[in-house]
């Protein structure tokens, strides 16, 4: 009750599923939550749900990828078998967005060890999932740029130190002998010797180590 509690004023969405009836009752269902946009009926703080987890894999009431399936499916057989269970899973409603969210639970037995109930929370991660795949298309953007720059160098802005260095041949060899050197001086000194003059304020202002920093 204690935890319930807690998680309630967390403003999490508990659910408690129970395995001999397959009936999964979702508790705490907050106004703004998108689970009001994937379950049927009017908005209510509490949904109970037939014949789970197969109304979930069959899109009865919402619909888990196909390619996701054989987690949930391991999810849920973890809930039924071992005290704890977690895994994170896309789900939607026909025809709308796609959100992520991060299941957990624990499992209740009874005195020879028998699966009664799976009770524990939902999370929304969908901004979480989102920002974690705009980095993945950041670092695969970052090594294409890599790939086809002359040089490419790893800084320790804090410290305004080089950390390492790559070149090709057609960057001058002096420029790349700076690790360890100053991160200042090193951007001053390439862009002095590289840079055109009509572009070096404007490349220095976009390399300044505050500005990077801040």
């Amino acid at each position: 009750k204690k935890m319930e509690s807690i998680l309630r004023q967390a403003g999490l969405t508990l659910w408690d599923w129970d395995i001999a009836s397959h009936t999964l009752t979702l508790s705490n269902v907050r106004k703004d939550s998108f689970f009001q946009k994937l379950l049927p009926g009017s908005p209510k703080s509490e949904y109970i749900l037939r014949d789970y987890p197969k109304c979930i894999l069959n899109g009865t009431v919402s619909a888990v990828p196909k390619s996701y399936h054989s987690i949930l499916k391991s999810f849920m057989e973890r809930a039924k078998n071992s005290s704890t269970a977690a895994c994170q899973l896309p789900i939607s409603a026909k025809g709308q967005e796609v959100f992520w969210v991060n299941a957990s639970c624990e499992t209740i037995f009874d005195h020879s060890h028998t699966p009664l109930k799976a009770v524990g929370y939902l999370e929304d991660i969908t901004l979480y999932k989102m920002h974690e795949r705009q980095n993945q298309e950041n670092s695969k953007a970052l090594e294409i740029l890599r790939n086809q720059a002359i040089c490419d160098f790893m800084a320790n802005l804090s410290q305004d130190s080089i950390k390492q260095t790559n070149s090709k041949e057609v960057w001058p060899q002096d420029l790349m002998s700076v690790e360890g050197s100053s991160y200042t001086e090193f951007v001053s000194s390439s862009c002095c010797q590289m840079v055109l003059p009509e572009y070096q304020s404007a490349v220095l202002r976009f390399m300044d180590r505050e500005r990077l920093i801040a």
